[in-house]
This record gives structure tokens, sequence and C-alpha cells, in this order.
């Protein structure tokens, strides 16, 4: 087992990944601990910024962001052998099973859990900026990262990589992986909604399999004193929680090695096709006719619509497509079920209400899909190994890239409308008949529709710049992660800038979608075209041939960018047409308030009229209508 265990460490210590990771990690950390503006799983108040329960809640939250991280390193490490064909080598010499298993499993997650000491390297970092206040921190108390380790680090890798490498051992499959870990957050998803009800929070503790509930619940009660000394002990609920997942790891892993064979080789039966014999003479003979070509347009709308039905086909028909949609079906009705029960209040599920809770609970599983399919869309014939077949054909680049985006939007769109007969069902058994369908299309289908289209572009550009599907994976998440705080930290708070922003809106009875329709639509327009502007990178940069090295790549791109810098450059010019029309409007022709500008507002406001505070002021005494 040493032998294995210690050919991973190699293997994954050299790889950039394994670094590019931890860098990731530390990054995020070190810029939530030395600023106010860039916040994970929320403010910490008057706590230290340092405090041992801020670094059990650090270690708490990236090990749920880093399961995508984790789900490369365990699934890479059980299908390299196989994937490299040294498979039947390896199993054909005298090696020990359990020592193949086992070693290759304890090696893959010591591995994994060195990005999730990114928490301790920036919390350490953090107080020694510039920037940072010296006053927002304490002493370095190293029982908290230790316990960090102990409670979160440790324990939640070991059941992600349980759960991931056994699916992997079994099935030889990346995407069956990836389903494994997605339905982890099923569970962590439906405890959220116990801890609605204080009566049901003992079963919230227990089938969260990150232990954020239980330790929310152990340490609510605690001083800011008692925060900044001590860690959270580990005891109680949540020493039960980390107990039982972690015996649920140990019986997955165990049950899962009674299951794997070194002599046994999944094979498919194939069924009998009829075979055409060569040598047969032909029925007909058919005289030479001359070939007259379609006009250029209508054979390349005809060939992109078979295009974007085969790839669409082909993702619709994926077995892990569809597990992936269940399970966020699944996940979709248990917020829900505790939809009109929220804090013990009754609620009455009307359709944008119902359509919040849709976003919310669902969104999750959206993204998962972007960033998972646009690997599997853009890696498919390299991995059936016809990358070279496909890439000697004569169509064009731009075709085969644009069929492949238009068929996983179309795919997003479907997983979108899977969830409105799920939604309107649940209205109809809460006894609501008065179910909106506008509502439904132009707010679940339209708006979020182009809200993930924007992020189906973003996903594309990175598998296309990085020339590893699992760093592009990791890449995206934490683009969208700094997206959304980066802003703040600089002070700009402008959807212009915050990619795919756009206003918020809201729809009532009484006035239906108001004024929100015009900024809704020229934010949209105005995202549109900077998708159109990135499509024209990821044209550039897609590869295609055997040339893999960035240099070479980059020289293709020069010139895919200079044959179309006509339509690149018209795509510019619409994009800051429109910015500057967007920028008219919200900077100059209204008037748009920062957060620092309405605080000063008010601190104005009360500076101007405290000195009335005790002056009488008109009541209603009485009033007939």
């Amino acid at each position: 087992m040493f032998t294995f265990l210690t050919f991973e460490w190699k293997q994954w210590l050299r790889s950039p990944m394994t670094w590019i990771f931890l860098g990731i990690n530390t990054l995020l950390v070190l810029g939530a601990v030395s600023s106010d503006s860039i916040q994970l799983g929320g403010g910490v108040g008057s706590v230290h910024k340092n405090a041992p329960y801020v670094i059990e809640g650090y270690y708490m939250l990236m090990s749920l962001l880093c399961l995508l991280m984790t789900t490369a390193f365990m699934s890479a490490t059980a299908n390299r052998d196989v994937s490299t064909g040294m498979d039947q080598f390896i199993f054909s010499s005298p090696i020990s099973r359990p020592g193949y298993f086992f070693g290759k499993f304890f090696g893959a997650v010591t591995v994994a859990i060195i990005p999730l000491l990114g928490v301790s390297i920036g919390s350490l970092l953090g107080p020694l900026m510039p920037w940072a206040e010296p006053a927002r921190y304490g002493p370095v108390v190293w029982s908290g990262h230790l316990y960090g380790l102990i409670t979160f680090a440790i324990p939640n890798t070991l059941l992600t990589g349980a759960i991931v490498y056994g699916l992997a051992m079994i099935f030889r499959s990346t995407i069956v992986s990836f389903v494994g870990s997605m339905m982890i957050l099923v569970f962590y998803v439906v405890s959220q909604g116990y801890t609605r009800d204080i009566e049901q929070e003992w079963l919230a503790n227990i089938l969260d399999p990150f232990g954020s509930q239980p330790f929310s619940i152990a340490t609510k009660y605690l001083t800011t004193d008692e925060r900044n000394a001590m860690p959270a002990a580990l005891e109680g609920d949540l020493l039960t929680n980390r107990l039982v997942w972690m015996g649920v790891a140990a019986l997955l892993i165990i049950g899962i090695y009674a299951m794997f064979s070194t002599t046994k080789r999944r094979t498919r039966t194939r069924s009998k096709k009829n075979v055409v014999d060569s040598a047969a003479p032909s029925a007909a003979y058919e005289p030479f006719r001359p070939f007259a070509e379609a006009p250029l347009y209508r054979f390349r709308l005809s060939t992109l619509l078979g295009l974007v039905g085969y790839e669409l086909k082909a993702l619709v028909k994926n077995r892990p497509f569809i597990i992936i949609v269940v399970i966020g079906l699944i996940n979709l009705v248990a917020s829900l079920i505790t939809f009109t029960d929220s804090y013990g209040g009754a609620q009455y599920p009307v359709t944008y209400n119902v359509l919040n809770t849709v976003i919310g609970g669902f969104s999750l599983f959206v993204v998962g899909v972007i960033a998972f399919y646009t690997g599997v869309i853009v890696w498919r014939d390299r991995d059936a190994r016809i990358s070279e077949i496909v890439d000697a054909t004569p169509m064009a680049t731009n075709m085969m890239l644009a069929s492949k985006m238009i068929a996983l939007f179309c795919g997003i769109l479907l997983v979108l409308a899977s969830a409105m007969p799920v939604a309107i069902t649940i209205q109809l058994l809460n006894g609501f008949a008065e179910v909106d369908l506008w509502q439904y299309i132009i707010r679940l289908i339209v708006v979020e529709g182009l809200s993930f289209g924007y992020l189906i572009v973003m996903s594309f550009l990175f598998q296309s710049l990085i020339n590893n599907r699992y760093v592009a994976y990791f890449a995206f998440v934490a683009v969208l992660v700094v997206n959304a705080f980066v802003w703040p930290a600089l002070d700009i708070q402008s959807n212009m800038a915050r990619y795919g922003a756009t206003p918020s809106f809201i729809y009532s009875d009484m006035n239906a979608w108001g004024p929100f329709v015009t900024p809704q639509v020229w934010f949209n327009v105005y995202w549109s075209l900077a998708a159109l502007v990135i499509s024209g990178l990821v044209y550039a940069f897609v590869q295609r041939g055997k040339e893999t090295s960035f240099r070479s790549r980059l020289a293709t791109a020069r010139v895919r960018l200079i044959e179309q810098r006509g339509k690149i450059s018209i795509a510019i010019l619409a994009f800051l047409l429109c910015g500057g029309w967007v920028y008219y409007n919200t900077k100059i022709v209204n008037t748009y308030t920062s957060s620092d500008e309405d605080e000063e507002m008010a601190k104005t406001y009360e500076l101007t009229y405290k000195k009335y505070e005790k002056l009488a002021q008109p009541r209603w005494v009485d009033l007939q209508y």
C-alpha cells in the first residue's frame, strides 16, 4: 500500500493543479481576512477576523466549495490507469489488491487536503497586508486551525473522496463521479430546510454531511469573547454528526472495496448489425450526375441545425445528465415542501414567491451542469480519441463551437423548464389554482436563461484558454466567487462591472412588472453583446489539431482574430455603444448612489435633524373613511 501511496503523492505534488488550487484558496481567505468588502459565508461582526471560531468556519465553508476540486483529485486517481491503458499491465503483475485500492485512495485524499491548508495560510497572511486594520485582529490561536482540520477539512475530504473514488473505481467514468458529488449537495441542502423548525434541529444535525448545521447551532449562543478565545468544542451534536458521516464513509469505502476486482473487466455486448458484403454486386448502376452546390447560407444553416441537434441529443440522452437533473428536482421538491411553513409562519404560494424558491434552490445545480458539461462537450472527442479525425474534417471551427454552445444553452433551458411542472404541482397541492404561466416563462426561462447563457460563454472561455479541464472547472468556480465579492471590495457597485449582473426587479399583483422591464432589457442586451465578444475569444483559442502548447495556440488565435476582425470589431462597437447608452441613463440622467453615499446621507440626516428629536410632531388621532 505504501508504494502506491507514495506514487500518488509524487504524481500530484508534481502537478501544477495542486498548487493552483492551494493558491486560489489562499487568495480567497486572505481577501476575506484582510478586507471587510470580501466575505466568505457572511460577515464576522465584532469577532476578530482571525478568531478560532472564524477559522473553523472558513475550513467548513472551503471544504464545501472545494467539493469539485476533491472530485477532480479522486476521479483522476481512480481512472488514470484505465485511461492510459496501463491497467492490464498493472493488474497482471503480482500486486496486492488492498494495497492498490487503499494506497491510491489514501494517497489522493491526503493530497486533496493540501489545498484546504490555504485557509490557514491566508488567515496568517491577511493581518500582514498593508490595508488591514490591526484593531480587527487578535492573537493567533493555533487550536482554531487544528480543530478546523480535524472537524471539517479531513472528515469532509474523506467523505467526498470515498464516494467519488468508489464510483470511479466501479463505473470507470468521470461523469458518474461528479454525479456522486452532486448527491452530497442534496443532503446538505435538505438539511438546511429542517433548521427552519427548531423542533427538527436534531434531524438537521444528522443529515448535514459537511457539519455546518451542528456547528452553527453549537456556536450560536457563544459570546464574542468566547468566539475570540477558543474554537468550538468537538462534542455533543457536532461530534455525533462527524462520527456518523465518518462511519458512512468507512462503510462506503469497505463496501466498494469488496466489489472492486483486478481481474474482471466491464465489457459491453454489442448487437450484431447487418454487414454489407463489399464483393456483392450493387443492385443498380447509377450514372454520373452533376453536383449542384446549394447556396452557402442554406448549407451552413442546415449544418448548424444538424450539429446542434446532434449535440443536444447526446446531452439529453446522457444518463448522468438525467441523474443530475433528477437530483436537482428532488432538492427542489424538498425546498418547496417547507415553503409554506417558513419560520413558523404561513406563506401563501403565489407564483412570484414560488419562483423565488425555485431560483434559489435550483440555481446551484444549473451552475454545476454548466461547469461540468462544458468540459464534457469540449473534451468529448479527445476522450474518445477521435479528435484528430474530427479536426481533419472541413467543418468550420466557428460552426462547431457555435453548435456546442447553442446545444448546451438549449439543454439548460430544458432543465429550467423541467422545474415548472414541479413548482406548479406544489402550488396546486397547496390549494392555489391561479397559476401565472407567463411569470414562469418570462422570469424562469427568459431572464434566468439569459443569465445562465452568459455563464456558459464564460465557462467555454476557460475551457479554451486552459488546456486542463479540472483546472478550468475550478477556475470557473473561483471566478464566479471573485465576481461576486471583488467589486464591492473595490467600491464598484454598478451592474455594468459585475459580469452578468442586471438590476433587481419586483413583481406585484398590483403593478405586475412595473418599471423594471426597460432596464432589464437594456442590461441583457449589454451583457449579450459582451458574451458575443467573449465568444470571439473562445473561437480564437479553441484547440483544433495536435498542437497543445499555449504559444502555438496563441499564434493560431492571432490568425483567427485577423480573419474575423470585421465581425469582432462590429460586436465590440455595438457593445461600447450599448454600454455608453446604459451609462448615460444610469449615471447621468438618473441619480445613482452607492452604499457608501447612502450611509453618508443617513449620517448627515441624523446630524442635521437630531436637535428636533423631542419636538412635538403631528400625529393621526382620527380617520373617517
